[in-house]
């Protein structure tokens, strides 16, 4: 270091050649690892950035007006230990007898018929459309003394009657029977809840929820050899003429308090169809 009276000079080491080429290597290993991982990087987002192949998904009511069909409830379905009370088995109304103590696994029910709407013919041109409301109350309650699974699963049946489905030669692909004048579909997992209750908790629930069918009964649905696979003619025949609709439950519970008398379960339906002018 050289000093003054003015200022102070600091005299630095000359920088070698080979410095000089080693930090040239750096900052090209430095660019190359950023253009390597750019390309990576792109790479991904090219993968991941493949369009999908556009699909309507159910052309034939596209564009089309939609129609109020209906309303209807169901009977409510009670879950008791002796289902001994009239009011709980009188039509439409039904109930399920659980035990007090575990039995082991769920206990099933099915009930499609606790609600029905008549459509008149032609009333819609390509769909029937159903928006349900459920409405439940129940509590899980476990006894024993040991942590057991509790239940609550419920599903909600829709089924359509007509003469047109009445042709023998008509086969269910889901049964392979004929439909017996009967197109049942079942929209699984109107609500469900299960999970593992300690010794003596208990868990009560209030729950009022709407639910659509997306795919619905639609003209393409019915016709795709996914789907029900029925014959053009005969679908345009379906919805040329008269139906019945009727909405159900069933489900399976596990755990659930026969003692509680808020332990009831119900569905509205709101029927939606469409019209092309």
């Amino acid at each position: 270091m050289i000093t003054s009276n003015s200022r102070t000079m600091v005299l630095q080491r000359p920088i070698l050649p080979f410095e000089i080429w080693t930090s040239e290597r750096n900052v090209m290993k430095r660019r190359l690892a950023i253009v390597a991982l750019t390309l990576c990087l792109s790479g991904l987002a090219s993968a991941q950035s493949t369009p999908t192949t556009p699909s309507n998904g159910d052309p034939d009511s596209f564009g089309h007006h939609m129609i109020f069909l209906g309303l209807s409830g169901t009977g409510s379905v009670y879950f008791d230990r002796t289902c001994a009370d009239p009011t709980k088995t009188t039509p439409p109304n039904q109930c399920v007898i659980v035990p007090s103590a575990d039995p082991g696994g769920p206990t099933f029910f099915s009930f499609p018929d606790l609600g029905s709407i008549a459509i008149p013919a032609r009333s819609s041109k390509s769909i029937i459309w159903p928006v349900f409301i459920f409405n439940t109350n129940y509590t899980l309650n476990n006894t024993n003394g040991s942590p057991l699974p509790g239940v609550f699963r419920t599903f909600v049946i829709v089924t359509i009657e007509s003469d047109v489905l009445k042709d023998p030669s008509l086969i269910d692909p889901n049964s392979g029977l004929p439909y017996n004048g009967r197109l049942t579909n079942t929209f699984k997992n109107a609500y469900g809840e299960g999970r593992l209750l300690a010794p003596g908790e208990f868990d009560s629930k209030f729950l009022r929820a709407a639910s659509a069918g997306n795919a619905a009964f639609s003209t393409s649905i019915l016709e795709d050899p996914g789907g029900q696979n029925l014959p053009a003619k005969v679908v345009r025949a379906l919805f040329a003429n008269p139906m019945i609709i009727r909405i159900g439950l069933e489900g399976n519970v596990r755990l659930i308090d026969p003692d509680s008398a808020s332990s009831i379960s119900f569905v509205g339906l709101r029927l939606f169809g469409d019209r092309g002018d």
